[in-house]
């Protein structure tokens, strides 16, 4: 899901979702790297 297509969130909604900094991180690395980590430069999976 890219970051364009998030759905808005109340306060209330985000305090929840998004509760401690391991939730904020978590869905930032499933924004960016859907389908697992690839390298940028080499798209290597390590």
């Amino acid at each position: 899901m890219r970051l364009a297509e998030q759905q808005a969130l109340n306060w209330l909604e985000f305090q929840q979702k998004f509760s401690s900094e391991e939730d904020c991180r978590n869905h930032l690395y499933k924004i960016r790297w859907p389908d697992g980590f690839r390298c940028p430069m080499c798209n290597h999976k390590r």
